[in-house]
């Protein structure tokens, strides 16, 4: 059996001033302040010619647009497939609205990439056991 590696990286993805956030109902839905950092985190995982990517999002979820945008970004700098690629959200209740808050998207996008790009480059051969 080929020997499995993985790498891993995280990035800060926390809005810089005031959002309209998502993820409860709330009549002011923006923002005011930071009680805790949103963070994404990427692995990479690679046995023989297979890699695969996982990203760990502290976000309720993105639109399916957004995901599938991210998705396929992500494959392509990796040069996989975007099935090759899992979105998974923390579910928190306080997140920026991706859907309207298009240059946050954008910025945390772009985190997101380069932590997948730090975690692709510092795989690691792993065991378990």
């Amino acid at each position: 059996m080929e020997k499995l590696f993985l790498g891993f990286a995280q990035r800060d993805i926390t809005p810089s001033g005031s959002v309209q956030t998502i993820g409860f109902g709330k009549a002011d839905p923006f923002s005011r302040g930071v009680m805790d950092p949103l963070a994404a985190q990427a692995s990479v995982w690679r046995q023989g010619d297979f890699l695969c990517c996982l990203i760990a999002v502290d976000h309720i979820g993105f639109s399916a647009r957004h995901c599938a945008q991210l998705r396929g970004e992500i494959a392509r700098l990796l040069r996989i497939t975007p099935a090759q690629v899992m979105l998974c959200f923390s579910h928190t209740h306080a997140a920026p609205n991706d859907a309207l808050e298009q240059s946050w998207f954008a910025f945390a996008a772009e985190k997101i990439c380069q932590a997948v790009r730090e975690a692709a480059q510092q795989c690691v051969p792993v065991d378990a056991v």
